[in-house]
């Protein structure tokens, strides 16, 4: 988890380690014309707007865990901490605008379908980013799922929602 990613890190070196992925991370989301919105926790938040949206969305993901794999894949062997991107995409209405205020005021996207893409990636696989079924309904065949896809997945104590894990185009 990011926890032990973290965990045994010296402070600077962790934050040049999270800016580098930043940079590459947003290269991801920009080449699919998304918007980064904020960086939460270690993680980022990332909005898909416009005709293709959902798309658009899921192929990041999917290069977003490519990036991943490769900044993990010497890590492994050298015995550092592996970084655990999970990735969670929901598709549905959010308001979009500033929140907060006059001191601290951030540009951010609320409402049930962002919480929902978080919840699907805490409960993500690193090898397969998590989809909502509304994601998947716009999407179906031009991507593959793993083979336990749908899975049924408590996101709440009384929240049970679909979900698709994609492991390719289809």
């Amino acid at each position: 988890d990011f926890e032990e990613f973290c965990r045994g890190q010296e402070a600077d070196a962790l934050l040049q380690t999270l800016n580098q992925l930043a940079v590459d991370f947003e290269c991801v989301v920009r080449r699919h014309r998304g918007h980064v919105i904020s960086y939460p926790g270690g993680g980022m938040l990332a909005l898909m707007r416009e005709g293709g949206h959902a798309e658009r969305a899921v192929s990041a993901a999917l290069e977003l865990r490519n990036v991943a794999s490769e900044f993990n894949r010497p890590r492994g062997p050298l015995g550092l901490p592996l970084l655990p991107a999970q990735v969670g995409v929901a598709t549905g209405p959010a308001f979009l605008g500033n929140l907060g205020t006059y001191k601290y005021m951030c540009f951010t996207p609320v409402g049930p379908v962002v919480n929902l893409a978080a919840a699907l990636a805490r409960q993500a696989s690193p090898s397969a980013p998590s989809i909502s079924q509304a994601t998947q309904d716009q999407v179906r065949e031009r991507f593959a799922y793993t083979t336990d896809s749908p899975r049924m997945v408590l996101l709440s104590s009384r929240d049970t929602r679909r979900v698709w894990d994609v492991s390719g185009m289809g």
